[in-house]
């Protein structure tokens, strides 16, 4: 097989061609993703959208959490230390403006899990 194509830096290019006379596909043990647990757990808050505080309900009990909060561009706009009551905490959100904001929470099995809110 003949693959041909451009190569440049934006202001030259030159054109070249490889050639593949065999390939093979194997399966190697080094990286599987049968090793691998990808557990992607959304955490979910009311109410929302909010305009001072809001209830999130946890996954799992813990003594303590960390939240921390980031806008829309990916700054850190807050971080908090949480004591959870019957698997939920209530998060201040008094200096946060309206918009969209992601966050992560930390538990004290060092756990993450995030989630999404409105503050209106």
């Amino acid at each position: 097989m003949m693959i041909t194509g451009v190569i440049g830096d934006y202001s030259s290019y030159k054109p070249f061609e490889i050639s593949i006379s065999s390939l093979a596909f194997s399966h190697t043990s080094l990286l599987d993703l049968e090793d691998a647990v990808i557990e992607k757990l959304t955490l979910q808050n009311y109410p929302n959208p909010f305009t001072t505080s809001t209830t999130i309900k946890l996954i799992k009990a813990s003594v303590f959490v960390n939240i921390k909060v980031v806008d829309m561009v990916g700054r850190i706009v807050g971080t908090q230390r949480l004591e959870p009551i019957n698997k939920q905490v209530v998060y201040n959100a008094m200096n946060l403006s309206k918009g969209i904001y992601k966050y992560v929470i930390k538990n004290d099995f060092n756990e993450n899990y995030s989630g999404a809110f409105v503050i209106e």
